[in-house]
């Protein structure tokens, strides 16, 4: 994680990577990634996925533009 420029984990900080393929489910999980207290950082990988993730995170503005190594 610090190889790829990420600060320290926060104390109650949830960290995922994750590859996946594109799916409501991923938004959903997004979603509720958002409206929780616990902060949450998500390592993926670009592809397919990113748009989900967006769509969940309520970054649609972004899915044009994001490239690999952005920090959103």
């Amino acid at each position: 994680w610090a190889s790829l420029g990420l600060p320290p984990k926060q104390e109650n900080e949830l960290r995922v990577s994750l590859f996946t393929y594109e799916s409501d489910a991923l938004k959903s999980l997004v979603e509720s990634w958002c409206q929780s207290a616990t902060p949450v950082t998500l390592l993926l990988p670009l592809g397919r996925s990113l748009q989900d993730v967006l769509r969940g995170a309520s970054l649609e503005g972004a899915i044009t533009t994001a490239r690999a190594g952005d920090l959103l």
